[in-house]
């Protein structure tokens, strides 16, 4: 979605949240700016997963508000593009990396597709979740059998239907609980069995309480089977036609909060991710991007802690000055930040959002002259080293709203 399909609401919507200071994941697009190399480079990291089938960690490093968020928005909205599934997890005191049945719960209800993208995505766009995903391919089903909506099921279709998710599910190799919960949740939706499919969301989310047996579920999801069933996910997903699944992992840095124990575990399961490692075969076409602090690289509560990982993630000894390496391992923000032209041009993004948000002519009143200004000024008084994107975001739209009232109020109209 450009400037010209975007609607006033949405965009008053946009302004708020980053007036605030609060994360924005869709429709960052609009906004965003710099950082094509990385941008780029995320790109060529899906085509090479798409040809390989293999599952890279890479880390997103940056100081605070420098736009860790945003970039992972932009890469975010890059591989639903692709076709691939995105999802979002923030760590968090309920949502462990050392419990990854937790992890594996978010990423079951956290998870977005291709088709969500439209121009209504900032106005209450909500995550489809695996069940959504899996209704998604039950539609395709029917109207690859030939049904139309509504239709009823003949038996011979019902069995053509089962075979082909049995089909996927071997050839995708994914077996035991998590391609019985799959088959269990076709024929409910077949058979329109709104009980059994309440149940299976609540299996796939992790509930501990959850047993099927006679549908072939046997075991919960745990912390100790979790990873493979995160394997067995990816593998479905790439069985249903998805190009891959990217997994955007925030908020990091409260692994070093918690105790020793907790925290080598937690990185532990990370190297883990890294090397792909589950006990079977590995993750099909998974990309995570984790975002991190510089703290967490160099702090002895953090990846240092547990040395293989961080011997996986330590940077080149031998690099040209300048020189950037757009697909390494960690993406370091900080040695890449916006130039003042491109603050500029951030300025100037936010302004056209605000004149569509406040329906007035912000380019005539808050002209290039002002913002050029305005940016040299926040330039020359910020007290740290490196532009954050959300202070200058706050900066920006609060000085336009400055400039607003004060033209409404001698004009006595709204524009």
């Amino acid at each position: 979605m450009d400037f010209q399909t975007l609607k006033p609401d949405t965009a008053l919507q946009l302004i708020g949240r980053l007036k605030q200071g609060r994360n924005v994941i869709f429709r960052a697009d609009l906004f965003s700016v710099g950082r094509e190399a990385f941008i780029k480079g995320a790109d060529q990291v899906y085509e090479d997963l798409e040809r390989t089938g293999d599952s890279v960690v890479r880390f997103i490093r940056g100081d605070y508000g420098v736009g860790k968020t945003n970039f992972a928005a932009r890469i975010f909205h890059s591989a639903l593009r692709r076709g691939w599934i995105g999802v979002y997890v923030e760590l968090s005191e309920q949502v462990r990396l050392n419990e990854f049945h937790e992890v594996f719960s978010e990423i079951v209800k956290n998870m977005y597709a291709p088709e969500q993208l439209g121009p209504h995505e900032l106005n209450g766009l909500q995550p489809l979740g695996l069940m959504g995903v899996l209704d998604l391919h039950y539609k395709r089903l029917r109207k690859a059998v030939g049904l139309g909506p509504g239709s009823d099921i003949p038996a011979s279709v019902r069995t053509d239907m089962s075979g082909r998710i049995g089909a996927i599910l071997q050839k995708h190799r994914v077996y035991g609980d998590f391609a019985s919960a799959v088959r269990a949740y076709f024929d409910a939706r077949i058979d329109n069995d709104v009980a059994t499919i309440a149940l299976l969301n609540r299996w796939f989310l992790a509930d501990p309480d959850i047993k099927m047996p006679a549908r072939g579920i046997l075991r919960p999801i745990s912390k100790i089977n979790g990873k493979e069933y995160l394997r067995a996910l990816s593998c479905l997903l790439v069985g249903m036609n998805h190009k891959g699944m990217l997994i955007v992992m925030d908020e990091l840095e409260s692994i070093m909060e918690e105790s020793k124990g907790r925290r080598r575990k937690a990185y532990t399961i990370l190297r883990e991710l890294m090397d792909n490692v589950d006990g079977e075969n590995g993750m099909r076409n998974t990309c995570f991007y984790v975002a991190a602090p510089p703290g967490q690289f160099e702090s002895q509560k953090g990846f240092v802690e547990v040395e293989p990982l961080a011997s996986r993630i330590q940077a080149p000894i031998v690099i040209a000055p300048g020189e950037i390496d757009s697909t390494a391992t960690v993406i370091d923000l900080d040695r890449s930040p916006l130039t003042l032209k491109e603050q500029v041009q951030l300025g100037k993004k936010l302004r056209e959002i605000h004149g569509i948000g406040r329906s007035w002519d912000a380019h005539h009143h808050f002209t290039d002259a002002i913002l050029s200004d305005l940016v040299k000024e926040i330039e020359k008084k910020r007290p740290y080293a490196n532009l954050r994107i959300r202070e200058f975001c706050i900066e920006i739209i609060g000085a336009l709203d400055r400039k607003y009232g004060s033209v409404s109020t001698v004009s006595g109209t709204r524009e």
